[in-house]
């Protein structure tokens, strides 16, 4: 098996509390906007849950994560533990221990809001996933900008 040792690391500065930005990653409503999933569902708390679907059919989405809360520390923190991800279009075709990790800094009148992602597997059978993330939390930062911004 792979070493597990690419991460990928990205930020924005948002123009709002970290307050506010720390809400948009806990809220549903708001987690199903700026993610663009279709159903989303949260126990938002150490050793809670959020578990999130996407594409149109709800009786059959096209991808489903569930992870678990591991640190939840409201406008500083937020760590999620992948403990599933089912395809309808397959398997990945690796192993990984993923993990995504929000931190919020307060700047003046912005916040600065960080993602590292831990746990790629540093094999070329991952390397569409990889690339597929370093491309995907991007659009993500820039939703969560634009949700908390509006």
């Amino acid at each position: 098996m792979a070493a597990m040792t690419r991460n990928i690391k990205d930020s924005v500065s948002i123009s709002a509390t970290a307050e506010t930005v720390f809400k948009a990653l806990i809220t549903p409503s708001a987690i199903q906007d700026w993610w663009e999933a279709n159903q989303v569902i949260i126990m938002p708390e150490t050793d809670g849950f959020l578990a999130i679907s996407w594409g149109s059919d709800k009786d059959n989405p096209d991808y489903l994560t569930k992870t678990l809360i591991t640190r939840f520390e409201p406008a500083r923190a937020l760590s999620l533990h992948y403990q599933s991800y089912q395809s309808k279009f397959g398997d990945l075709p690796f192993e990984a221990k993923l993990d995504a990790h929000f931190t919020m800094a307060q700047q003046g009148e912005f916040t600065i809001l960080e993602v590292l992602q831990t746990g790629i597997p540093d094999d070329q059978v991952a390397d569409d996933y990889y690339n597929g993330c370093i491309t995907g939390w991007r659009t993500v930062l820039n939703n969560i900008k634009a949700y908390c911004e509006t």
